[in-house]
């Protein structure tokens, strides 16, 4: 059966292969391999070629897109996932970060004390506080550079390496 030549129709609007006959207008017949007619709704027709989608252009910009599409929440995720610093667990939640942006401002830590992210009271003084706000930078500048990245390696992925992807820290880093 691989040899053979197989008659089928062609959906002009897209190259999609149809099995559906239909007497529209859109549809034309053309000669068509084997392996195509084999499994027709894994190929369209391109330009005079039959083009496996999962190799199509469009399709691969499209996988590019989504997976682009997905790192702002990735990097939104991580930015508020807390940040280990001086023995405790700190929130990075905006409204957590707001609450550190407006103490160091106002220049004084309350009760020269603030909470964990596990709610502990732990004693806390300007100069910790504003330790603390540049490590929390820093992570976040860690972050942002590990989104840049993986644009980076997203736009020169193959199809199985798009398909692979998962957005994240590389093992052993972060």
């Amino acid at each position: 059966m691989s040899d053979s030549i197989f008659r089928v129709i062609l959906d002009a609007r897209d190259g999609r292969l149809s099995s559906v006959i239909s007497e529209a207008t859109y549809l034309e017949t053309i000669e068509c391999p084997a392996h195509v007619f084999e499994s027709p709704h894994d190929y369209r027709f391109l330009n005079g070629e039959f083009i496996y989608i999962a190799n199509d252009p469009e399709n691969i910009r499209q996988i590019k897109a989504d997976l682009l599409a997905m790192l702002p929440h990735w990097e939104n995720s991580e930015r508020a996932a807390g940040i280990e610093y001086a023995g405790h667990r700190w929130l990075t939640t905006p409204l957590a970060l707001q609450d550190i942006r407006d103490v160091l401002l106002a220049g004084a830590v309350p009760n020269e004390q603030w909470a964990t992210a596990d709610r502990q009271i732990v004693p806390m003084t300007l100069p910790e506080l504003q330790s603390l706000w540049q490590a929390i930078t820093a992570r976040g500048a860690q972050i942002y550079q590990r989104r840049l990245e993986m644009e980076q390696q997203i736009a020169d992925m193959s199809r199985e390496q798009l398909e692979a992807f998962v957005p994240g820290w590389p093992e052993g880093r972060m």
